[in-house]
């Protein structure tokens, strides 16, 4: 069974449900028999906690973690806002690039596996350190039909959904956005701009701007995409501004996207949602989970040592 699938199980049924059971689930190759460990016992919180540390770092380390080698530099960071937790991670990202290139250091690595999302415009600013060639970060927007959310009251952003469709016309099952915005603006390659090889780490938990920044870089000789398939999308994806309610009976926040951005021409009409594919699919087994091992980092320090 993939652990990432085996790690969502446990972490909901865990939550939701006090008593342990087994399931059995049958698939195109055979038949699976999964256990539900319960929440609080010393083996559910192993193999958690083991698997959230090897995916994920410390608090401190998914914020920005920031390394340089002499044969690679590491970049990660927690998602696409110019400042987090007094974190400047945009300014520390263009540092980084003038560190690289200033050493001559031949590979950066950019892990993206517990990114998910953020800025759209900042995602194409920092791509454009990467970019071969020019890149729109939107080709359109568009937004939902709905005038009135049947809970407008429960909702926190009430002006702008009074509002919104002001600059809109309709357009087949949506309102799409007139005129001209600062994500439809053509983003050149960076003049300052890394020129070595460059290894992107990607996963399940790679999602709406972390994706669309994969989405500039693929076909690039000299980026190599490795992890597992990115739950984001890399043609376009529901985001913008969100549908953000208070539900007054679990008294708990509930939201969605409402506007839906496409970064990739025409393909809101021609085609479904599509997900990165990694050139190098990784696959992990419990025993690398307990181990603690990183599975990504391994192949792509093998791969530099190979072409070194």
């Amino acid at each position: 069974m993939d652990p990432n699938f085996q790690c969502y199980f446990n972490n909901l049924y865990g939550f939701f449900c006090s008593q342990p059971d087994t399931f059995l689930i049958t698939t195109g190759k055979g038949e699976i028999k999964t256990l539900a460990l319960k929440r609080g016992t010393p083996l559910f919180n192993e193999i958690v906690l083991s698997f959230g540390r090897t995916y994920f770092g410390t608090d401190e380390e998914r914020i920005l973690t920031r390394i340089r080698t002499d044969e690679y530099g590491y970049f990660r960071f927690k998602n696409f806002q110019k400042e987090i937790r007094k974190v400047k991670i945009y300014d520390q990202f263009v540092s980084f690039i003038n560190d690289l290139n200033k050493n001559k250091t031949p590979n950066v690595i950019i892990d993206l596996r517990d990114n998910n999302g953020g800025e759209a415009l900042m995602c194409g600013e920092m791509a454009s350190y990467f970019a071969d060639s020019s890149f729109t970060v939107c080709t359109n927007s568009y937004h939902t039909l709905k005038r009135k959310p049947t809970y407008l009251a429960m909702m926190s952003e009430k002006l702008y959904f009074r509002s919104r469709f002001l600059i809109t016309h309709k357009e087949d099952t949506l309102r799409k956005v007139n005129g001209r915005y600062n994500e439809q603006k053509e983003i050149k390659p960076n003049k300052d701009g890394f020129k070595g090889h460059i290894y992107i780490l990607v996963g399940p938990f790679t999602q709406s701007a972390s994706s669309m920044f994969c989405s500039f870089l693929m076909n690039q000789q000299n980026v190599t995409f490795v992890g597992s398939e990115t739950n984001g999308a890399i043609n376009f994806f529901w985001a913008g501004h969100f549908f953000d309610a208070r539900l007054p009976n679990l008294q708990t926040n509930f939201d969605f996207g409402v506007e839906l951005l496409e970064f990739k021409k025409s393909s809101v009409k021609t085609e479904a949602q599509l997900p990165l594919v990694p050139d190098v699919k990784i696959i992990y087994t419990i025993d690398d989970v307990m181990k603690h091992r990183d599975l990504e980092m391994e192949w792509v320090k093998n791969d530099i040592r190979k072409n070194k």
